[in-house]
């Protein structure tokens, strides 16, 4: 008879090496496009070019992080129904996410 949870274990663990290695291009690349966005945002708005209304981007901003939170909980449930796996793969990918590229 074989064992098959070795297997899923490993896989576990490399899915989330590689989930954790391009998450982290992932945020690298969202972070400097934001920061340039934000930056043009700012100079067209000293310059008087636009006029940006930070109270609707605030209450946008307010109502993301509420439909955000019972999604998490969802995800946290998720994750404790499955540990052995998901285990895995968070080490897998919190060491993805820490490598570095050469």
């Amino acid at each position: 008879m074989t064992d098959w949870s070795m297997l899923k274990v490993s896989f576990s663990f490399f899915v989330g090496l590689c989930l954790g290695y391009v998450f982290r291009i992932f945020l690298k690349i969202s972070l400097i496009l934001c920061g340039l966005v934000f930056l043009l945002l700012f100079g067209l708005e000293y310059a008087d070019v636009v006029n940006v209304n930070w109270a609707s981007i605030e209450q946008y901003y307010d109502a993301f992080f509420v439909w955000l939170q019972p999604q998490a909980g969802t995800f946290q449930e998720f994750i404790k129904s499955n540990l052995p796996s998901a285990g895995l793969a968070t080490a897998g990918f919190l060491l993805g996410f820490g490598l570095k590229r050469k």
